[in-house]
């Protein structure tokens, strides 16, 4: 179970940082009103980002691949990303929240349809912590140092929940703007596959999506 968990893990990071091609969407124009903000306990130690506080801003992207065991599918999912990190190279942490997936069908639109877009946030507000965001939620911490940690599989204890959300549009494309709070357990391991963990507790995210 252990070596399992592992390379899921490490699968997840690889992912994340060098296999997947994201598609990077600028944050929205100033037609839209929203805040870029994130607060908790990281190991015990409260974090915060806040936008335009030493270059802090939201990013989205969006993934797209094929359903995996179903080779000649027509149908794609995606994972949404948000990202709140600063544009100054020296200033490594960052927060990451990915949702997934979203099922739709790419030889009709290579983007999910609006009301698609919609009603995946409409579904629930509450999300199980799955790798890489298979449907579920899925953090990304990046520390000061530059090490990334993500979340695994829940487990006691762990909870995320989008507490508020409004879908918005500009002449950029659609956004949803949301709250989530969260506590969950994250993993780093070493390049010799050895394991650490972290804890964030009472997170408070405030960021968007991009259809």
């Amino acid at each position: 179970m252990k070596y399992a968990s592992l390379i899921l893990s490490l699968s997840a990071l690889m992912i994340i940082t060098s296999c997947a091609k994201p598609e990077i969407i600028p944050a929205p124009s100033n037609d839209i009103e929203y805040r870029a903000h994130f607060k908790g306990l990281v190991n015990g130690a409260e974090v915060e980002f806040t936008e335009h506080v030493e270059d802090f801003f939201c990013e989205t992207e969006k993934y797209v691949d094929t359903i995996p065991g179903i080779p000649n599918s027509d149908s794609s999912f995606c994972i949404y990303y948000s990202q709140i990190k600063s544009e100054q190279q020296t200033i490594k942490q960052s927060i990451g929240i990915g949702l997934g997936w979203l099922e739709f069908n790419p030889t009709i639109t290579s983007t999910p349809a609006l009301n698609q877009f919609k009603e995946f946030f409409e579904e629930s507000s509450t999300y199980d912590f799955v790798t890489l965001a298979e449907e579920g939620a899925q953090v990304v911490y990046i520390d000061e140092t530059g090490k990334v940690w993500t979340s695994g599989d829940g487990g006691a204890g762990e909870t995320f929940e989008i507490v508020e959300m409004e879908q918005v549009s500009d002449d950029t494309g659609d956004y949803l703007i949301f709250t989530a709070n969260f506590t969950c357990q994250l993993y780093f391991y070493d390049a010799n596959g050895n394991p650490s963990s972290i804890t964030i507790q009472d997170a408070v995210y405030e960021g968007v999506f991009k259809r």
